[in-house]
């Protein structure tokens, strides 16, 4: 006779009780209990690991850097901002939570503490030791420039910076005035091995380029105009004015120099201008390609600052910048966080006559543009072309 089958859920039953005490200890676990023995307080739990690596805006083949926390600088009697439109300099900084989880009671059960706040991805890794794969430090050692131009450009754009050498960064474009071009560039993301022969090739010919080891992207873009305010700080001091400008711009040097910095009087400090803006804040959306998070930037406004697509500096700022750069958490916008960088030192940014720096594209006028510092959203092959007209003789414009 066959022996009745036990039921299905009795043959179960053994792996039921398994994890059912798996279970258990697992949660024990969880909440700290020891697994076995008496229960007792627990001992301090493992450091929390170092920041990861850099990631897609990070540096390469490196380990990414939780950077100092910032200070919140000079801003006022007793460290707090001035005015209602102050920035809240005290917020804006990292404060990573402690890692100590032990407890003097052995009646209080220890509880598990979260991980300190990490670099967000937006957050370039700063101050970080970028190393320069290209660089020019000999540039000033025989002048101290007038005006040293620092052009943000990207690796692969060679015809770009061959249009920007022949019309407004030609290096002679302002008889009588020492003018120095350098351009800022990272590293490609992808194919940055490739264009490593022909940007040392391109170097080599000009020797006007600047490139340190960080990926060239949207949100680098700090890093590259740090790089350029590190290399006036230690490489060019003496410079009277420093100009930095992107690569889509018509930019006119000649009515700056005469009509802004005036090289016949005592060079400006503590100087700067360009398009002010004022009293803007973060965006906080996504879907913007200027997104910057709380965890980036705490504070609800900006302190004023110079727009990003050309603005000037006195040469002693520059260097005062980068110093307080050190200190201060990156912005993933570039031109803010120089503005911060200024509240921090407790300087202002100054006025230009209205209109000279134009934030958008104005159809091209010979007269119109001859009494602009920069007209933006103009690419280097429009300029290339334009550029013959714009230095004849042949139109008379009324004074």
């Amino acid at each position: 006779m066959r022996c009745p089958q036990p039921p299905r859920a009795l043959l179960l039953l053994p792996a039921l009780l398994s994890l059912a005490l798996l279970g258990v200890r697992v949660q024990r676990r969880l909440s700290g209990e020891p697994l076995d023995g008496p229960q007792g307080p627990d001992g301090p739990g493992a450091p929390n690991a170092p920041d990861g690596p850099g990631g897609p805006n990070g540096v390469l083949g490196r380990p990414g850097s939780q950077g100092r926390p910032g200070g919140p600088g000079r801003l006022g009697s007793h460290g707090r901002p001035d005015g209602p439109g102050a920035i809240n300099m005290a917020a804006f900084q990292w404060r990573a939570s402690s890692s100590s989880s032990s407890s003097s009671s052995s009646s209080v059960k220890a509880t598990a503490k979260p991980p300190p706040p990490s670099r967000h991805p937006l957050q370039p890794p700063y101050p970080y030791p970028y190393r320069f794969l290209l660089n020019e430090p000999h540039k000033c050692r025989e002048r101290a420039p007038f005006l040293v131009l620092l052009v943000a450009t990207e690796p692969a754009d060679t015809a770009g910076r061959a249009a920007i050498r022949q019309t407004w960064g030609n290096e002679s474009s302002v008889p009588g005035v020492s003018i120095l071009r350098l351009f800022l560039t990272g590293v490609h993301p992808v194919f940055g091995a490739p264009l490593r022969r022909v940007l040392e090739e391109e170097s080599a010919l000009h020797r006007d380029i600047l490139q340190q080891d960080f990926l060239d992207t949207y949100n680098n873009l700090t890093l590259k105009t740090l790089m350029g305010m590190e290399w006036v700080s230690r490489h060019c001091p003496g410079a009277a004015y420093v100009l930095k400008a992107d690569r889509d711009v018509f930019l006119n040097l000649a009515f700056l120099v005469g009509r802004l910095l005036q090289p016949q009087l005592p060079p400006k400090r503590d100087f700067m201008t360009g398009y002010i803006y004022r009293d803007t804040g973060p965006l906080r959306s996504k879907a913007y390609k200027w997104y910057v998070p709380r965890q980036v930037y705490p504070n609800d406004t900006y302190p004023p600052y110079c727009g990003g697509p050309a603005y000037v500096l006195s040469g002693d700022l520059a260097a005062k910048v980068y110093a307080v750069a050190q200190t201060l958490p990156l912005l993933n916008m570039e031109d803010s966080f120089v503005g911060v960088c200024l509240h921090a030192l407790g300087l202002g940014v100054t006025s230009s006559p209205w209109g000279v720096f134009n934030m958008h594209r104005l159809p091209y006028d010979k007269c119109k543009f001859s009494r602009l510092v920069m007209v933006h959203h103009y690419q280097p092959e429009e300029v290339l072309s334009l550029w013959p007209h714009f230095q004849g003789a042949n139109v008379t414009c009324p004074p």
